[in-house]
């Protein structure tokens, strides 16, 4: 998920314990040493994981939403969170309500592959951008129009 929208001026925010950042940095996402990113790690403490403090992981995404500006966020998970249920959908919806910013969660588990999560990640990025009908002569990338992916044509 974070590797395939890294350089999209998103921000991608994994919730997954704090331990994990530098896994996500030093070994998976080499280009962190050369260009900056929004990836962040929510830092999931056992606590959390218990009570299911969903308010929390809304209210920390949406203070680095304002101070950071992003074109977009994008929310996966990690075996945790998938096995407490966390419906990053739903989630999604609340942060983008109260920012005003596109925002979708990915199913992610941390179980399966890379091309899973990216495959996710950026269908939901056609879904948040794309038109649903293409006018002849026109890009079918609009941020202003947000249409189902699965209804779009190109002429």
């Amino acid at each position: 998920m974070c590797s395939s929208l890294y350089e999209l001026g998103g921000l991608c925010v994994m919730h997954d314990a704090s331990g994990c950042n530098s896994t996500y940095d030093t070994h998976d996402e080499p280009r962190w040493f050369d260009i900056d990113s929004m990836i962040y790690i929510s830092a999931l403490t056992e606590s959390d994981a218990v009570m299911g403090n969903d308010d929390k992981l809304i209210d920390e995404i949406i203070e680095v939403a304002e101070a950071e500006h992003p074109n977009f966020i994008a929310i996966g998970g990690s075996p945790v969170p998938m096995m407490m249920g966390t419906d990053f959908e739903g989630i999604a919806r609340v942060i983008e309500k109260r920012t005003g910013i596109p925002a979708f969660g990915i199913r992610s588990s941390g179980m399966h592959s890379y091309e899973a999560g990216a495959g996710q990640a950026l269908a939901h990025l056609v879904d948040a951008f794309c038109l649903k009908t293409v006018p002849p002569g026109q890009s079918a990338c609009r941020a202003e129009e947000r249409k189902n992916v699965r209804d779009v044509r190109v002429n």
